[in-house]
């Protein structure tokens, strides 16, 4: 992700962190569009947990990460792919497939243990809110973790 265009932007959001082209540049080739990661400073009360400030500092690394796991994604994609993701995105299976494939995208970026953590520390928020099955378990991440060749020597 050297190379590419990432803005963070700290705003009221209803949801805590997001990852997502700017619109104009969806219309761009891929390799010049820009991404936003919006991560919220103003959130709904029963959401305050989740927010970036009141997780712990491996939590906070495992989030972002996987927030720009999206964005290693998104950058292979061509704008009828890109659109398609969109268009997955829209109903509860997709969310389900491309968050727990973020999840692994993070793991496989070295970020296991963090987003491990992050799990951890919001899994049973998830649960309660109805979005426990979007994001992998934290038992599934350090199945994950355990298989993935890069996590051997630790």
């Amino acid at each position: 992700l050297k190379n590419i265009q990432i803005e963070f932007r700290f705003k009221k959001a209803k949801i805590a962190h997001t990852c997502r082209p700017s619109f104009l540049s969806t219309f761009k080739n891929k390799n010049k569009r820009k991404y936003i990661v919006t991560i919220s400073n103003v959130i709904s009360k029963d959401l305050e947990m989740t927010r970036l400030k009141n997780l712990s500092y491996n939590a906070q690394i495992g989030v972002l990460g996987h927030e720009l796991g999206h964005v290693s994604e998104y950058i292979q994609f061509n704008f009828c792919k890109l659109i398609s993701y969109g268009v997955n995105y829209s109903n509860e299976k997709g969310i389900i497939e491309i968050e727990n494939r973020t999840d692994k995208i993070t793991i496989d970026h070295g970020l296991g243990f963090q987003l491990l953590e992050w799990s951890t520390e919001v899994h049973d928020f998830h649960i309660k809110d109805g979005r426990g099955d979007r994001y992998l378990a934290p038992s599934e991440i350090h199945n994950e973790i355990s298989r993935n060749k890069l996590y051997n020597n630790i």
